[in-house]
């Protein structure tokens, strides 16, 4: 990684995390697109599996680089994401 990943705050945490959920949103819904199975019954999947990149970072910045500020924002992303998503389950 580079220098500009080697941060410990919680707005780069916070801004790493979304950046990543929305790249990887795009990214898994291209692919599912691109092959046949994007279908409106599917999107809860998607949701879910965007999460896995930001558990994978949030990881690597506690184990590898122990920066806990910009882990805990992107657990905090994370969270977020889930609370929204069985909010918005919930509430159909």
């Amino acid at each position: 990684m580079t220098g500009i990943f080697k941060k410990d705050s919680y707005v780069f945490g916070s801004l790493l995390g979304l950046g990543l959920l929305i790249i990887s949103l795009v990214l898994i819904y291209s692919i599912m697109f691109s092959i046949g199975k994007a279908d409106i019954l599917q999107y809860h999947k998607i949701y879910l599996l965007a999460t896995i990149p930001n558990i994978l970072v949030m990881r690597y910045y506690i184990k590898v680089l122990a920066f806990e500020k910009t882990a805990r924002a992107v657990l905090f992303v994370t969270f977020i994401l889930f609370i929204a998503y069985f909010y918005y389950q919930l509430k159909k």
